[in-house]
C-alpha cells in the first residue's frame, strides 16, 4: 500500500492512501519528469550567483563585490559547459547543433556577451576583471574596466573582438550593465534548450507534467511538498507521534516544481490583423484571403479548448476593432489549465512589447 505525506516547514502530515493504479501512474510520470531535473538544475547556480552579486552591489565591501563577480563568471562558464557535456553524452547531434547555433547567435548579436566571454577568460588567467569599484549615495556599486588596460593585458582576446573594442569611442566599460544583459540572455538560452528537449518527445513531457500537477492539486492541503511512502513507514510515523522515538522513514518525492516549470514554459500565441468575423468553437482561426490585397478574416478563440489530451486556457487576450488603418487586431495567449491565475498573468505580461507593436502603441 502507498500513502501520501505532505512535508511543510519541518512538519510531516499523513494525508491518505492511494490505489495501486494511481501509485503506478504517478510514479511513472515522476520518473519521466525527474529525467529533466538535471537539465533544469543547470540554471540554479547561475541564478543564485547573480542574486549574490546583485546583493553585494548594494553594499560597501568592494572585495566582496569582486569576489562575487568572479563567482558569477565561473558559474556562467559552468552553465555553458554543463549543457554541452549533457548534450554530448546523449549523442544527440541535432540537439548539439541547435545548442551551438543558439550560442553563436548570442555571441554574434550581443556585445555584452562578447565582453563577458572575454572578461571570464581574463579573470581566470590574467587578474582582477575590473579597474574601478565606486559607489555614490543611494546607488549600487559601479564596476568599470578601462578599455586600454583590457586590450593591453588580455592576451587571449579574439582578434575580431579586439578590433571591435578598439573602435569603441569609450574609455571605460560598464560591467554592471554587461552582466545584467548577459544574465537575461542566459535565462532565455536555458528556456530555449529546455523547450527543445520538451519538443523531442512531443506532448509526452507536457502530459506527464499535467498528471503530476493534477495529482498535487487534488491532494495538497497546505502548499507543502508531496511524497509517497509505504504503509510500514506510515505506521512508524504514527508510532513516533504517540511516543517520541527514532525511526528511519523513507519516501519518494513527486517533482511538482519541475512539472510546473514545464507547464509554465508551454504556450500557444495568436496574433492577427484583419477583419474579425466572430468566435471560434476552439482556438482562434485565421482565414487567408483568396486575393493578395484582400483583408484576411479571423475568429477569436474560446475560453477553454481541449486539444491532444490537454485542456488549454485562454490566459489573456487583447483586441481592437476598426483600428486607424481599418484593420481589426487580436492577440491571444493559451496555456495548459492547472496553474494559478497570477502565474498566468506573469506570463501574459511578458508579451506586452509584442502586443504594443501589434497595436502600434509605440507609434
Amino acid at each position: 500500500m502507498t500513502w501520501i505525506l505532505e512535508l511543510n516547514k519541518g512538519s510531516i502530515e499523513i494525508l491518505e492512501e492511494i490505489s495501486a493504479e494511481e501509485n503506478e501512474k504517478i510514479t511513472e510520470s515522476s520518473k519521466l519528469i525527474n529525467s529533466l531535473y538535471k537539465e533544469n538544475s543547470f540554471i540554479e547556480s547561475i541564478i543564485e550567483e547573480y542574486k549574490e552579486l546583485s546583493n553585494s552591489l548594494k553594499g560597501e565591501n568592494s572585495n566582496k563585490v569582486i569576489r562575487q563577480l568572479n563567482n558569477y563568471l565561473s558559474a556562467y562558464k559552468a552553465f555553458i559547459d554543463h549543457w554541452k557535456t549533457f548534450i554530448s553524452r546523449n549523442k544527440d547531434e541535432k540537439f548539439l547543433s541547435f545548442y551551438e547555433t543558439q550560442l553563436n547567435e548570442i555571441y554574434d548579436r550581443c556585445f555584452s556577451y562578447r565582453l563577458v566571454y572575454n572578461l571570464r577568460n581574463y579573470a581566470q588567467h590574467s587578474g582582477i576583471p575590473v579597474s574601478s569599484v565606486s559607489k555614490s549615495v543611494n546607488t549600487e556599486v559601479m564596476l568599470t574596466l578601462l578599455k586600454e588596460d583590457f586590450l593591453n593585458n588580455h592576451t587571449g582576446m579574439q582578434k575580431s573582438f579586439k578590433t571591435e573594442l578598439k573602435s569603441l569611442n569609450v574609455n571605460e566599460l560598464n560591467i554592471n550593465a554587461a552582466i545584467k544583459e548577459v544574465h537575461n540572455e542566459l535565462l532565455k538560452l536555458h528556456q530555449n534548450l529546455i523547450n527543445k528537449q520538451l519538443n523531442s518527445l512531443g506532448y509526452k513531457y507536457l502530459l506527464e507534467s499535467i498528471e503530476i500537477l493534477d495529482f498535487y492539486n487534488k491532494y495538497n492541503k497546505n502548499n507543502g511538498d508531496l511524497v509517497l511512502t509505504t504503509n510500514k513507514d506510515v505506521e512508524a510515523l504514527r508510532k513516533m507521534k504517540d511516543e517520541p522515538s527514532r525511526e528511519n522513514i523513507s519516501w519518494s518525492s513527486i517533482p511538482y516544481n519541475v512539472a510546473k516549470l514545464i507547464i509554465k514554459s508551454v504556450f500557444i500565441k495568436y496574433s492577427y490583423k484583419g477583419k474579425n468575423i466572430g468566435k471560434s468553437s476552439g482556438f482562434p482561426e485565421l482565414h487567408k484571403p483568396r486575393v493578395v490585397l484582400e483583408m484576411p478574416n479571423f475568429k477569436t478563440g474560446s475560453k477553454y479548448v481541449y486539444h491532444k489530451g490537454v485542456t488549454w486556457l485562454l490566459v489573456g487576450e487583447s483586441s481592437g476593432w476598426a483600428w486607424r488603418d481599418g484593420y481589426d487586431r487580436y492577440f491571444a495567449l493559451y496555456m495548459p489549465k492547472g496553474l494559478k491565475m497570477d502565474e498566468y498573468m506573469k506570463k501574459f505580461e511578458t508579451f506586452q512589447d509584442e502586443i504594443n507593436v501589434l497595436f502600434e502603441k509605440n507609434i
